[in-house]
């Protein structure tokens, strides 16, 4: 049975109500121990980049069938639906805001499967290229990076339309900088 998020605030057509359903529980490939994980994830890094802590001892490497074909079609949802509730003035839902809830509804799908913290990062890049209809902005940007049983994979957070390989990814050489927390 599905579960409902409600979220009651203030718009700009006065009050109003909108709701958003849980995730689908997270399909574990496997558990990493977060020493693993900082030894997968420091190749990733340019010279110059760096990583954020990782809090927890181990982690649950994301199946990648699961991401494909459960989870992106709910964020999808989700990413649409919030689009069309919330303020698209100067910063105010933009890919660093696109970013944390992409993170956020993952690690739910963590709890929702009682499993450890998944291995999804935010990735912070100097958007060169454009990447997933995110035009060249030459300026810093963030997408959600995923470790699966598949390898790395990168998604932009704001439409949820391509997940990618990072080795296919148009900005990898960019990366600034990666935090799972």
């Amino acid at each position: 049975m599905p579960v409902l998020i409600l979220l009651v605030g203030a718009s700009s057509h006065g009050w109003g109500k909108n709701t958003l359903a849980l995730p689908p529980a997270l399909k574990v490939a496997r558990e990493i121990s977060a020493v693993d994980l900082l030894a997968e994830s420091r190749p990733l890094l340019p010279s110059g980049a760096f990583l954020g802590p990782l809090f927890d001892t181990s982690y649950a490497v994301i199946d990648y069938r699961w991401l494909e074909r459960e989870f992106l079609p709910f964020y999808r949802e989700a990413a649409a639906d919030l689009r069309s509730w919330a303020s698209r003035e100067d910063e105010a839902s933009d890919c660093d805001n696109y970013g944390l809830f992409l993170r956020q509804m993952i690690g739910l799908a963590g709890i929702g499967a009682r499993s450890d913290e998944p291995t999804a990062a935010q990735l912070i890049v100097f958007q060169e290229r454009s990447f997933s209809g995110v035009g060249r902005t030459r300026e810093k940007h963030s997408v959600g990076l995923f470790l699966t049983d598949k390898g790395w994979f990168v998604l932009e957070p704001q439409n949820g339309a391509q997940l990618v390989k990072l080795s296919r990814y148009a900005n990898r050489k960019t990366i600034r900088y990666i935090t799972f927390h």
